[in-house]
């Protein structure tokens, strides 16, 4: 049966671990919209501080407030997951249980609606730095409706890479996603990884799509927080999670006969990455010993995904030092190399601070 666009029902899906402090905040943006949610579900993830007593008072209050306690924690994607299996509405926004929206953004989203027949809105994000109330917003420069084949390739070509285009594929949670787009083709958030999912996410998602509304305004409040930072961490899966990342990217991109023209800059902009992660391994939670560390830097030199990082290197003078050592397998030369790296960039950040 064809859906009315007009009859829009949106079911918003938060996760929820340890969020005390930003839970009650998140709930309020939502019920505080100009037009509301059928449904807000928060899957709790196990916490162990009142996250669940604050939502169980929301829950009494409010009918469309629905909390799923899982009890034990499994991770974001198993959150999400569980959200999107109970959902009614015909549309699905995922929200970070530490961020916010504006009162405004359903409302505008169901007027859209009315107009076109998208399979996914696409908004922007408003970042906001907590230590120092800085604001900056990453968005669409126009707002475009892509219904065609080629369209939408252009589109992904025009996002490929580039520097501001965040909002594209990396995130989930400026988006507003139609459901059956995403039951039909059986598309969930991969639980195996913990960071990367949300691109890995959507790169299912545009593979099984017909139109995209992209919209030039920001909706979404993110809230940077160095304490939630997931970047900068540690972890053991890099190989793993990198292979699987770049072949889900890959397989978008070759449905819209793009890969071998976006090829040589999705390879780079791979190695960049890949780059960055071996850094990781000097991250303040990463516990393992120097002989350790020595022997991760060992299987990730051995790795077919070293060769991203090599093509990253080509033409850059700066990285010689590293890719000679890299190349030549000196494992301790290496380490020491980008101990010292490491250190002066902390120290050259301290100055910069004083």
């Amino acid at each position: 049966m064809k859906m009315e666009y007009s009859d829009l029902k949106i079911s918003t899906i938060i996760p929820a671990y340890n969020s005390q402090d930003y839970i009650g905040k998140c709930i309020e943006s939502v019920l505080n919209q100009k037009f509301l949610p059928i449904e807000i579900i928060i899957v709790d993830d196990g916490s162990k501080d009142n996250t669940v007593e604050i939502c169980k008072e929301y829950e009494k209050k409010y009918d469309i407030v629905k909390l799923v306690e899982m009890h034990k924690n499994q991770g974001v994607s198993i959150a999400r997951n569980t959200g999107i299996k109970i959902a009614e509405g015909n549309y699905i926004h995922f929200m970070d249980s530490d961020d916010t929206i504006e009162n405004n953004m359903y409302s505008d989203f169901k007027n859209i609606l009315k107009e076109v027949k998208a399979d996914v809105i696409i908004s922007g994000i408003k970042n906001i730095y907590e230590k120092n109330n800085k604001i900056v917003l990453e968005e669409p420069k126009t707002s475009d409706l892509y219904n065609k084949f080629d369209d939408i390739a252009n589109f992904l070509k025009d996002i490929c890479v580039k520097e501001g285009k965040i909002w594209a594929l990396n995130v989930i949670w400026n988006k507003l996603y139609r459901k059956d787009v995403i039951i039909s083709n059986d598309i969930i958030f991969n639980s195996k990884i913990n960071l990367g999912e949300d691109f890995i996410f959507n790169c299912n998602f545009f593979t099984n799509i017909n139109s995209i509304q992209i919209v030039n305004k920001s909706y979404y409040n993110y809230y940077r927080r160095d304490n939630n930072s997931l970047v900068s961490k540690f972890r053991t899966d890099i190989i793993e999670r990198r292979k699987l990342i770049y072949s889900e990217w890959e397989k978008l991109y070759k449905k819209y006969n793009l890969y071998d023209e976006c090829k040589e800059d999705m390879q780079k902009y791979e190695g960049y990455l890949m780059y960055n992660n071996l850094y990781t391994i000097f991250s303040k939670n990463c516990k393992l010993s120097s002989a350790e560390k020595k022997s991760f830097l060992k299987e990730l030199l051995e790795s077919e995904n070293i060769n991203f990082v090599y093509f990253f290197f080509n033409g850059k003078k700066k990285y010689e030092t590293e890719k000679k050592l890299m190349k030549a397998k000196k494992i301790d030369l290496l380490y020491y190399y980008m101990l010292v790296k490491i250190k002066l960039m902390k120290l050259k950040s301290i100055r910069r601070r004083t």
